[in-house]
């Protein structure tokens, strides 16, 4: 029962967003929803689907990333997170829970220099091992300038989506167009001679094989 219950929950404060014919090995993951605005677009061209995780995962979302990670072949996860004491046990938990490679793209240690910091909250319960290693600074991938987080994320889709991939996925778009282009005056055709022939009484399943014939 509790499997039946599970199965047929679905968070949607956690949106799954995905390209046409998207990139099966790998998706970005960002902390928040603020994110996605600068992310999306970049992440769309190279066909990489994207997780809203809004803060620690839910188990639907877990789930449901489970289950894409079984069916796609999904190896590598990448995390746009804040560098603080809940940004590192996301990406822990997220590790933990998939059993796959975490790739942290932002924010890093290194990234974090010279950025503007705020103060760790010491309430915080993950706050303590922070600390220790880290002091009482922390940094949000805010602190980054949209246009380098923007790079950052870039040249990490770029040196992993192959570029064949990205190629066919163009072609196989650019397919659709021409053919949705070609279809149109058939379907205008197809619907004419149907409201012909439905205004002369004809019931509606003689004159689909009617049509039919005209359609292939």
């Amino acid at each position: 029962m509790d499997e039946w219950l599970d199965n047929r929950f679905v968070d949607p404060s956690r949106p799954f967003i995905q390209p046409p014919r998207p990139w099966r090995e790998g998706e970005l993951w960002l902390e928040k929803d603020s994110l996605r605005g600068v992310l999306e677009k970049v992440a769309m061209r190279y066909r990489a689907p994207i997780v809203v995780q809004r803060g620690f995962a839910s188990r639907s979302m877990l789930r449901d990333a489970l289950k894409r990670a079984k069916e796609r072949g999904v190896r590598k996860i990448f995390l746009v997170l804040d560098f603080d004491p809940s940004g590192l046990c996301i990406e822990a938990v997220n590790g933990r829970e998939m059993g796959i490679e975490m790739i942290r793209v932002a924010l890093t240690y290194e990234q974090a220099k010279g950025l503007v910091p705020r103060k760790v909250k010491r309430r915080d319960t993950r706050a303590r091992k922070y600390l220790a290693k880290y002091g009482d600074r922390c940094w949000e991938v805010e602190a980054l300038e949209p246009r380098q987080l923007l790079q950052i994320v870039e040249q990490t889709l770029r040196r992993e989506v192959p570029p064949e991939h990205l190629r066919e996925a163009g072609l196989e778009e650019e397919a659709a167009k021409v053919a949705l282009e070609l279809l149109e005056p058939i379907r205008m055709k197809i619907a004419a001679a149907a409201y012909k022939l439905l205004r002369r009484g004809v019931p509606p399943n003689r004159v689909r094989g009617r049509l039919r014939k005209l359609a292939f």
